[in-house]
């Protein structure tokens, strides 16, 4: 499907603006021909987008990553949306100190330790550790993991595993987001008064593209 894309623009029979919808359509045609098949839709797009960093050009993967990231924003907004309208009410209806506590233990625990564990011989600060222990794991793809969890109709609790997983999502949104801004900005201000230090070996002091790219080297 990428190499027809970049056909498509080469060969002039397709515009830049269609070229936009068609990542989309892409990555949407992956999730449904697996679900058809009987296979995971999540798997299949996270597949697609491996598979088309590789396969495309250099140029030609910027673009589809530039393409793709206004279509993931505006159905990041739908989900947000739907999240907040459809599915939060009923898990509020069985909230619980029980329920709170464990978002509180997903959200910092669960969800710090094995970043942590993952950190452990890379030369980074323990103030990056942290960084990335809390803000590291999107939290948003529970609320679509847990529908793969709710095919499983024997399953018991699932009722609970629901109202868990959205109580911890919606903490997460305000949590997450509110501590975005002057946590980011407290923590590259650290960043820039270490860095005049020449004498400290720091990870951080590497640079790494904004999208590190495997086709053409």
């Amino acid at each position: 499907g990428v190499k027809y894309l970049e056909w498509g623009e080469k060969s002039g029979w397709m515009s830049n603006d269609f070229r936009k919808l068609s990542s989309l359509a892409l990555i949407l045609l992956a999730y449904g021909t697996a679900e058809i098949a009987g296979g995971n839709g999540f798997i299949a797009a996270f597949v697609f987008g491996l598979v088309s960093g590789n396969v495309a050009g250099k140029k030609e993967s910027k673009e589809l990553y530039e393409h793709a990231e206004v279509e993931v924003a505006l159905l990041m907004l739908l989900t947000f949306v739907l999240f907040g309208a459809v599915l939060l009410p009923p898990a509020l209806e069985a909230l619980s100190p029980a329920l709170l506590l464990y978002a509180a233990f997903s959200l910092t625990l669960v969800r710090m330790l094995p970043v942590g564990i993952s950190l452990i011989g890379v030369k980074v600060r323990p103030v990056t550790t942290l960084f990335l222990g809390w803000f590291g794991p999107r939290g948003i793809a529970s609320i679509l993991y847990v529908f793969v969890v709710l095919e499983h109709e024997t399953l018991p609790g699932l009722d609970l595993i629901y109202a868990a997983v959205m109580v911890t999502v919606l903490i997460s949104i305000y949590a997450h987001g509110l501590t975005a801004a002057p946590a980011s900005d407290r923590y590259g201000a650290r960043m820039e008064a270490m860095m005049v230090r020449v004498d400290i070996d720091m990870m951080e002091r590497e640079e790494v593209p904004e999208m590190p790219l495997r086709a053409g080297g």
